[in-house]
């Protein structure tokens, strides 16, 4: 197998992966509309300043 060469945060986030740390979103539809939401709000607010 070939060895990644990851920065120090690509390997954190690897291996909090492995550890089963991470878990699914219950509806990842939902969840993806909310933050395309979350996302189009700041970007308005930010062009008004």
């Amino acid at each position: 197998m070939k060895k990644l060469n990851l920065s120090d945060e690509e390997r954190e986030l690897l291996e909090s992966v492995e550890r089963g740390e991470w878990k699914p979103v219950k509806d990842l539809r939902q969840e993806v509309k909310k933050l395309q939401m979350y996302a189009r709000k700041t970007l308005e607010k930010d062009k008004e300043e």
